[in-house]
This record gives structure tokens, C-alpha cells and sequence, in this order.
């Protein structure tokens, strides 16, 4: 007779009282109770007089042991964060999920994936889960970013698809730029120069990040200070004398660092807004512990601290982390070369000359 690989890894001192099948031969002690509670599908099987129920063992057939151990451990008492759910795990928690109907799980794998880029994968993945704010979200995308490519295989894979897209992309010749001008002080947003743009080329010819305003120089309602990439600073109308100078391009919730060498090449990544540390918005690597964050200076640490080494931007005060190439100011030696730091949904047009 053959034997069962068993892992006891998740014993609860007499707790579990059901075993998992997987289809690699390994099992899985677990409690039921968790699992009644949060998934119908496992309430139902575990209903009195259903197979399961009678022999306390259930065959999973859509992961791996690992990926149901990761999902499960985000059923227990006080264990679950949305910080759990990482690019890395997503997928796996978004298949399981659905396929045990655990609505809040689900929820959260989508929230993680609108933070994610647009792709055509993506956009099929949401079509084929149902996963509509995401649908949404990539045929705005796609219809503004996709290429040819990206077209022949919407076309192959989903004529729903490629007509949300097409229907996007319509709407998007329809729109008026009248809907993207910044009317009031607003923080944290990517902007161009606008319809009443004045300033001949304080913008550097490029795009820049709203303050609201500077302590020292206030200004009346109907300004706001932008941050340029180039390092200037400017205060521009946003309502003031009736007149707009400004254009939005969205708001800073995902950065990119990349390009980062040597002992500093782990902060290479995606980050994410997590909260704030010292007044201004704190930003967190998908699935690693590095972050970005102020303290006296803009800082990219590689590890969940505000002390050790670190990249910096010198001389910055901007309400958002500062696009461009950074410095190795904070590290000794061995940090070659430092890192640059974009959106992660930058603008693909030139702004206007």
C-alpha cells in the first residue's frame, strides 16, 4: 500500500480535522472551521450526509499544496492584510478564490491587480474571472497604450474584448482635453502645462508634480505650486483670473525604481503607496521590504527602515518621491550605479511644445 506524503506543518495542537488531497500526492492536514466559514463551497461539501463530510477528506484539484497553504493562512482569525496579496501571489489567490467563492479574498486580488499594469493578459485574465472594475480599467488602458500586436491578439483571443477596447479608444477621440484641466489645488498630481499656459518654458518642456503651496510664498485660492522634473518650482492658475494653466495626467500611487547596482540592485522594482512617514506619502516594493520614503530628504531604503543606507534625492522637499535619475550620496561604496525613479503610467505623448 502506498503512503501519503503528510505535512504537518499546520498541525493546531488537535485542531485539524480534515485532510486536503492534492494531485501531486502530498497532503494537507487542516480545521474545517475556517474554511466553513469563509467558503460556501467547502460548507457545502462538509454538509451533513455529502461524501466529504463522511470521510474528512477533500481531493483540490486548482493548486499546488503550497499555493492552498498560502490561501489558507489567510482564512485564520486576525491573519488576513491586503499587503498579503503581492504580485508573486495574485494569481494563485485570485484561481483559488473564485473557485471557493471567498468574496473578500477575491476582492482584494482585484484591488492588487488594478494596481498592476494594463496588459492584454491582464484584460483577458479579468474578462475570463469576471472581474469588472479590471476589465474597465485595462480597456481604458489598452485603448490609450496598445499597439498592433496587442489589437491581432484581442482579435484572436475575445471579440468582446477587442470591441471593449475599440469602444474605449472611441471614446477617447470623443473626449474633450476641457475634462482633464486642473481646477482646483490638488495634491500628489502628474500634470503638463495646460490651455492657458502664460510661463514660456518654466516647465523645462516637461511635466511635473502638484504641491499645493509653499509656507513661505502663500498665495489666494485658485493657485497651486507644481514641482517640475527639471528641479523648478512655479505657481500656476488653477481657477485664478478665470484661467487654467494646467492639464492632469494622473495621480502618484505606483512608482518604478530601476537601474540600481551592486548591494543597492534589491530596490529595483515596484512600489506602492503604504501610508506616510514624516508628512508626506510613504511608498513600499511589491513583495519585497524596500521603501521610499522622506526624512529630510527623499530616500529609497532596501530594507522596511529609516536608518541605514540608503539613496537619496538632496535638496528635495516635494510632496511626491522626484522622477529621475537619483544619487548614492547615502551608501558608502559598492551602490553603482544609483537608481532611476519613474511612474509607473507615464504619459506616452510629448507635451506640447
Amino acid at each position: 500500500m502506498s503512503k501519503r506524503k503528510h505535512d504537518d506543518s499546520n498541525g493546531q495542537d488537535g485542531l485539524d480535522d480534515l485532510v486536503l488531497e492534492f494531485s501531486s500526492g502530498d497532503s494537507m492536514p487542516v480545521c474545517s472551521v475556517p474554511l466553513r466559514m469563509c467558503s460556501p463551497v467547502f460548507n457545502s461539501m462538509l454538509s451533513s450526509g455529502m461524501r466529504e463530510a463522511q470521510q474528512r477528506t477533500i481531493r483540490v484539484e486548482v493548486a499546488t499544496k503550497e499555493e492552498f497553504d498560502s490561501f489558507y493562512s489567510l482564512l485564520k482569525p486576525g491573519a488576513f492584510s491586503p499587503e498579503r496579496i503581492t504580485h508573486d501571489n495574485v494569481d494563485a489567490m485570485l484561481t483559488i478564490s473564485l473557485y471557493y467563492q471567498v468574496g473578500f479574498l477575491r476582492d482584494a486580488c482585484e484591488a492588487r491587480l488594478l494596481r498592476l499594469p494594463a496588459t492584454v493578459d491582464r484584460f483577458l485574465q479579468a474578462e475570463k474571472m469576471g472581474l469588472k472594475r479590471q476589465q474597465s480599467r485595462c480597456a481604458h488602458e489598452l485603448a490609450q497604450l496598445c499597439t498592433e500586436e496587442d489589437l491581432k491578439r484581442l482579435q484572436e483571443a475575445s471579440s468582446d474584448a477587442l470591441m471593449a477596447v475599440a469602444t474605449a479608444m472611441r471614446r477617447l477621440l470623443q473626449e474633450d482635453d476641457i475634462d482633464r484641466i486642473l481646477r482646483s489645488a490638488t495634491l500628489d498630481l502628474r500634470v503638463r502645462r495646460g490651455p492657458d499656459w502664460k510661463w514660456q518654458n518654466q516647465d523645462g518642456g516637461g511635466f511635473g508634480m502638484t504641491a499645493i503651496s509653499e509656507p513661505e510664498r502663500p498665495r489666494p485660492p485658485g493657485w497651486v505650486v507644481v514641482n517640475w522634473d527639471d528641479g523648478s518650482t512655479g505657481h500656476y492658475r488653477v481657477g485664478a483670473e478665470g484661467k487654467y494653466d494646467l492639464m492632469v495626467l494622473g495621480r502618484v500611487d505606483a512608482l518604478v525604481v530601476e537601474g540600481a547596482g551592486g548591494v543597492g540592485s534589491q530596490c529595483n522594482g515596484l512600489y506602492s503607496l503604504n501610508g506616510s512617514f514624516a508628512g508626506k506619502p510613504m511608498f513600499k516594493k511589491d513583495g519585497g521590504s524596500a521603501i521610499i520614503y522622506f526624512s529630510g530628504c527623499w530616500k529609497i531604503n532596501y530594507q522596511d527602515a529609516t536608518d541605514g543606507w540608503y539613496y537619496c534625492y538632496p535638496n528635495c522637499e516635494a510632496t511626491t518621491p522626484p522622477i529621475g535619475l537619483w544619487s548614492t550620496e547615502g551608501y558608502g561604496a559598492g551602490a553603482d550605479p544609483p537608481p532611476t525613479l519613474r511612474l509607473l503610467q507615464e504619459e506616452e505623448s510629448s507635451p506640447p511644445g
